[in-house]
């Protein structure tokens, strides 16, 4: 709903207004709860995580009553290599602390052909597995973000689609997630 609200550049027009999201928020979920939705949807808090930084994402959060998910959004673009764990540690240790029951996702990832993604896939998955995440999103896009070519596809080279197919073969990630609330 509110994805990347905290991204650093400020992208949406949500962004770097904490209070008036967290307030959108819950009036979004009241308006669920009064029409009997909300056991239909899943609520996902979707902060962005930038080169391992969690970016203070915790003052955007609405609080645990009205969030099912906690995911985060995180590439490995640019600036060198960025493995999983050191782009989402930091934010899925302090959800893990500040959120002890709810679920996390890597909500939206994706990695750059320039890094080895092929090896880069297979470490999310891992990373992911080895820190009880159950659902991973990749974008799969070739885009351009401030004059930069990113090509994120899970498909763009043979190399990279066999290390997504490595990946989501593990039994882990075949199970049914939810569409509930847990």
């Amino acid at each position: 709903m509110f994805r990347e609200m905290n991204h650093e550049k400020g992208q949406w027009n949500w962004s770097k207004q904490p209070t008036a999201m967290k307030k959108a928020w819950v009036h979004i979920w009241n308006i669920f709860q009064a029409e009997g939705t909300n056991d239909y949807a899943t609520w996902v808090f979707n902060p962005t995580t930038t080169y391992g930084r969690p970016l203070d994402w915790e003052q955007y959060y609405p609080g645990d009553n009205y969030v099912d998910w906690i995911g985060f959004n995180g590439y490995n673009t640019g600036n060198g290599w960025w493995s999983p764990y050191r782009l989402f540690h930091q934010s899925v240790k302090l959800a893990r602390n500040q959120h002890p029951t709810k679920p996390i996702l890597l909500a939206e990832v994706g990695c750059d052909d320039l890094f080895g993604k092929g090896r880069w896939h297979r470490k999310a998955f891992e990373y992911a597995k080895l820190n009880g995440i159950s659902a991973i999103g990749f974008w799969s896009e070739d885009w351009e973000s401030g004059g930069v070519k990113v090509d994120s596809r899970i498909d763009s080279s043979p190399s990279a689609l066999e290390g997504f197919r490595e990946g989501v073969s593990d039994p882990y990630f075949l199970g049914i997630v939810p569409y509930r609330k847990l």
